[in-house]
């Protein structure tokens, strides 16, 4: 039973992490970002955090393709 949860744990982590560190997602986050800072819903030191962020994202998605 033991392996099997952790099985499952492993399945359900390599999820998460396939959908944090897909590109498309990422630029969809992006452009929402852009959105938002554009109608003036948050700050340009919130939108700079929070960009630079998902600018680590998308490079760390292309560092894992290469490989």
């Amino acid at each position: 039973m033991l392996k099997f949860v952790t099985w499952i744990a492993e399945k359900i982590s390599e999820a998460v992490d396939q959908e944090y560190y897909n590109p498309e997602i990422i630029k969809q986050e992006l452009m929402n970002l852009s959105k938002k800072f554009d109608e003036g819903e948050i700050s340009e030191e919130e939108f700079n955090k929070r960009e630079a962020e998902l600018l680590d994202r998308l490079s760390e998605s292309k560092s894992r393709e290469d490989n």
